[in-house]
């Protein structure tokens, strides 16, 4: 199971966001682009709560997110992507 955020940001926010994502376990299944960009992120639900505190961090508290729930998902090891 993973716990599912979306998180708003500004573009501005993008690449940083992208490159500290990588660098953890968390996983980027989705980006929509609108008036701001929406990540799709995932994470085991034990680190929930520090995926939240990332973010905040990364932004310095200039995004928006909101926990979507828990999903049951296969993901592609090598890849990463939701399968």
């Amino acid at each position: 199971p993973y716990a599912v955020y979306k998180a708003t940001a500004d573009y501005s926010m993008l690449s940083k966001l992208q490159h500290e994502i990588g660098r953890k376990d968390y996983i980027l299944a989705d980006i929509e682009y609108a008036e701001n960009v929406t990540l799709k992120l995932l994470t085991v639900p034990e680190m929930a709560e520090k995926l939240e505190e990332d973010l905040i961090q990364w932004t310095n508290a200039n995004i928006a997110t909101e926990y979507l729930g828990i999903e049951i998902l296969k993901i592609d090891e090598q890849t990463s992507k939701v399968i």
